[in-house]
């Protein structure tokens, strides 16, 4: 968080080392923010860091990082990374990093072409909607869904996913995690069944959550799905697809009221 808001007032540098574990914001939240941002999305991030998992490395290049290195790191290593990534290197193979090139002004939502049917899916709509208020599970979620052929779209909380939806958002699938902050994935199913068409679109949970009095409250508030954290990649992608063909999959008659 110190270091994004000293970013955003102007401070120069060349370079930016930093861990991924940290409070108020960690490193892939921050290097997320980067990215979206017109004035420093060309600033090379390395990820300096304890946490040498592939999947760590997967979402951190997903994310555009220039570089991951794992704690304890040789001094003389990470001169000479500075040195090449200030040169424009990019040093984290399969990384979405472009240095040089800026991204694309986002389009004002008071521009944005007018969609009739709003949330309506179509054939030609692949899109799956992610929420969730970590960073991580949002990546991984998308890589699985991107491998698997889909278009992704994300949002943090209930909040930002029902204001995207609202305005026209289009999506096959809405994949939702209950716990988080502004608005919990919860409260979004009761207002998205208050909403014709918004109330199509079939969402399932993916949660930590697996207790059976709380897939029931799911159920009543119209979860077509619920998934419990850490999920099986086949077994979530073959239940998308059947969601998406418009199966029930939490049936609300099947769970004993306790």
């Amino acid at each position: 968080q110190e270091a994004w808001e000293k970013l955003r007032s102007g401070l120069p540098c060349d370079v930016v080392f930093c861990d991924i574990e940290m409070p108020r914001m960690n490193g892939l939240e921050l290097l997320s923010n980067v990215q979206k941002d017109e004035v420093l999305c060309d600033l090379p991030i390395a990820l300096l860091t304890s946490r040498g998992a592939d999947r760590h490395r997967q979402v951190a290049s997903k994310l555009g990082a220039t570089a991951y290195f794992t704690k304890p790191c040789p001094d003389q290593t990470l001169l000479n990374a500075a040195q090449r990534m200030m040169e424009g290197e990019v040093l984290l193979p399969g990384s979405s990093k472009k240095p040089k090139k800026k991204s694309s002004p986002t389009v004002p939502q008071d521009l944005t072409p007018e969609n009739s049917d709003g949330n309506l899916p179509d054939e030609t709509n692949n899109s799956v909607l992610i929420i969730d208020d970590s960073v991580m599970v949002r990546e991984m979620l998308s890589m699985t869904f991107t491998k698997a052929g889909y278009d992704i779209e994300q949002a943090r909380d209930g909040q930002e996913a029902w204001e995207k939806l609202r305005s026209g958002l289009a999506c096959r699938l809405i994949l939702c995690d209950i716990e988080m902050p502004r608005m919990n994935g919860l409260e979004l199913l009761s207002r998205l069944q208050e909403d014709e068409k918004i109330s199509q679109i079939p969402i399932a949970m993916i949660t930590s959550r697996g207790a059976q009095k709380m897939q029931r409250i799911a159920a009543e508030r119209g979860a077509k799905g619920y998934f419990v954290k850490p999920y099986i990649e086949e077994v979530l992608l073959d239940s998308a697809q059947r969601l998406i063909n418009g199966e029930v999959l939490l049936d609300v008659h099947s769970l004993v009221e306790s």
